[in-house]
Parts: structure tokens; sequence; C-alpha cells
């Protein structure tokens, strides 16, 4: 929290209108914040073969692979929500743009 503060008024110091509190809509940064962005994901591949596969690979087989996976016995949904899926990603950033305090 304090490194968090330090941020904020380090950045109202330089001028920045904004600070990205990239992640979840977590409580404590919901009460540093005064609106949130749509955040993204974009990947770009080569139309050559290596990279062809690996699109091939993120957009069909890990999300089947995935889905595999969290349907075996013995592995809980909490193991299985800490693996990072990486397909196109749409979330919420949150931002503050409040002042730093004098």
């Amino acid at each position: 929290m304090v490194l968090l503060l330090w941020e904020i008024e380090r950045s109202c110091e330089l001028g920045l209108e904004a600070i990205e509190l990239l992640g979840g809509d977590d409580q404590y940064k919901l009460g540093f914040a005064s609106s949130q962005r749509d955040h993204v994901r974009f990947r770009a591949y080569r139309g050559r073969p290596a990279p062809l596969a690996r699109f091939a690979y993120r957009r069909w087989a890990r999300p089947v692979l995935k889905q595999g996976y969290w349907r075996l016995p013995g592995q809980g949904r909490a193991h299985a929500r800490n693996i990072r899926w990486s397909g196109p990603w749409r979330g919420r950033t949150t931002v503050s743009s409040r002042s730093a305090p004098v």
C-alpha cells in the first residue's frame, strides 16, 4: 500500500495524468480509482510455419487441453485457476487519476 501511494505521488510530481493499476478489480485499487478502461491483449504472428503453429496451438489446442485438465480427477479447481490462459484476453484496467496529497 505504501509503495502504491508513493507511485501515485511520484506520478503526480512528474505531471502524469493517470496510473494504470493492472489486474483485477481489487477493493484497495477501487479506492484509488476515478475511472476504468478496457484492456485487450493483441498477439501478432508471422505467416511462416512455426509462428502459425504457435497461433493454432493458442487458438484451438490450448483451450481444449485446458478444459480436459480441469476435468481430470484429483486436479482441484484452486490449482486449475492458477494456470494462466493466454488466449484472447479481455479485462478491465483500474485507473487512478487523483491528485497526490500535498
